[in-house]
């Protein structure tokens, strides 16, 4: 869009997102060159709304956007990791009857859509999307952010699912030893080193068996 209509864009992102660095809080924005009235009027909001980065963060974002072969491959590599993990997770997700989604390329959430069970929510207590939540947390131990924390009505059953329950540098360090050129190859690696991300679908498959049965889940030891 910036290409397109640099005029009129704000292009914004930071390290933790384009950076492929998760948990560096860093954000930047990129403003049209006529723009000084707009930038002028957000720093003043961002002066009064955020504190200053920690120094180290500072220095990393310095690395960071320097543009060098090291990052850039970072960057690269980490998408390629997300995209297999998604891919795996979709194929996991499908098998779960009336839960509806779409699938990243190289990002880490998936939007899932549970409304084909409102009803049966509906039957077991759960009038929002905050309440199917908070006991999906309390039984199976899976956390997501219901939609309407997305501005979203809360009698709308869907959720924002971050799939990265993993140890990033040790998975990407092993992807790159790696040469996972099928996609069998590729599923074997995300259950072998992403257990945590497969096993949270296992569980939410089992937590929806029972929803369609009409019973109020409950929590299982083992699988």
């Amino acid at each position: 869009m910036a290409a397109a209509y640099p005029e009129g864009t704000i292009v914004t992102g930071g390290l933790s997102k384009d950076r492929s660095s998760g948990g560096y809080r860093f954000g930047v924005s990129i403003m049209p060159e006529d723009a000084d009235a707009l930038t002028n009027n957000i720093l003043k909001v961002a002066g009064s709304t955020f504190s200053c980065v920690a120094a180290p963060i500072q220095y990393a974002a310095i690395e960071a956007y320097a543009g060098n072969e090291k990052v850039e491959r970072h960057i690269r590599d980490s998408a390629k990791v997300n995209g297999v993990v998604a891919r795996e997770m979709a194929s996991l997700l499908s098998e779960i009857p009336g839960v509806k989604f779409t699938s990243p390329d190289g990002g880490f959430y998936f939007y899932l859509d549970f409304n084909e069970y409102r009803d049966e929510f509906f039957k077991l207590g759960f009038d929002s999307c905050d309440k199917f939540c908070e006991h999906l947390l309390e039984v199976e131990h899976i956390a997501m952010l219901p939609a309407s924390a997305l501005l979203i009505p809360e009698d709308d059953f869907s959720v924002r699912c971050s799939f990265v329950d993993f140890d990033g540098g040790r998975v990407l360090r092993a992807w790159r030893r790696k040469n996972l050129n099928t996609p069998e190859k590729q599923s074997c690696f995300v259950r072998k080193h992403c257990p945590l991300v497969v096993d949270g679908v296992k569980y939410l498959k089992r937590y929806l068996e029972q929803v369609r049965e009409g019973k109020r889940p409950i929590h299982f030891m083992t699988m």
